[in-house]
């Protein structure tokens, strides 16, 4: 579950991400104090990295900060401030900043335990940064904790911002439809790429159906992020 600070003011589905399922929280420090939204895991003692990510874009303040950390032992933390106005990232361990389009950013940060006792992970985001003074907002979106060396791509949880494990795709499918007159779609087919372990796995439509001029128009979707590879297209031109 997500925490804030007295009067941090969080309002959600306001601005549309490039993520596809979800919108964009905006979360606001009101008054100068140092207000943050946070949240805290816990994490094994162990010497295994968390990848952290979240999507971020420019409100009115004028610096945000988010930090992580793992405690409990000999604590291992991240700070990252970004001045928009300039799109320096700046910093303890600092994350990376990543252009996601359309003004928005995803920051990726990795934290690697230690074994020394850290079973607690903490993250949280200032608006407007830690300074008594600051005040504005952000938006925010899409936090998405690992247990992984890197970050991967964002993966939707069902509408909630929710720290996770790294996500283990256990039977893939993907889905092909044709547009015969490159307008009109067909019907869906779908087939299983493979679950775990199972590799050379080959997936093959026959019996496509004629197509009007120009030519063929296929559209595949994969249920996970996972890697294909189309190999060919066979045609009988009569």
């Amino acid at each position: 579950m997500w925490l804030k600070t007295a009067t941090l003011a969080v309002t959600a589905d306001v601005l549309t991400p490039p993520l596809g399922v979800t919108t964009m929280w905006k979360v606001n420090d009101p008054d100068g104090v140092d207000n943050f939204l946070y949240r805290v895991e816990t994490v094994d003692n162990d010497s295994l990295p968390h990848a952290i990510s979240i999507y971020l874009s420019q409100g009115t303040a004028a610096v945000t900060r988010f930090d992580a950390a793992l405690s409990g032992g000999s604590g291992v933390a991240s700070v990252t401030t970004i001045t928009w106005a300039t799109g320096v990232v700046g910093g303890s361990n600092p994350g990376t900043l990543e252009d996601a389009g359309g003004g928005i950013f995803r920051l990726k940060l990795v934290l690697t335990n230690n074994a020394s006792g850290n079973t607690s992970l903490t993250v949280a985001l200032r608006p407007a940064d830690i300074t008594a003074a600051n005040t504005g907002y952000v938006y925010a979106s899409g936090a998405q904790w690992e247990q992984a060396s890197a970050v991967s791509d964002y993966i939707y949880t069902g509408g909630e911002v929710a720290s996770r494990l790294a996500y283990t795709p256990l039977d893939p499918l993907i889905k092909m439809r044709s547009y015969r007159d490159g307008v009109t779609p067909g019907p869906w087919r779908e087939a299983s790429l493979g679950s775990i372990g199972q590799y050379g796995k080959e997936v093959r439509w026959n019996r496509c159906g004629q197509f009007k001029a120009p030519g063929a128009l296929f559209e595949f979707e994969v249920s996970d992020p996972v890697v294909i590879r189309i190999n060919d297209v066979r045609v009988n031109v009569p």
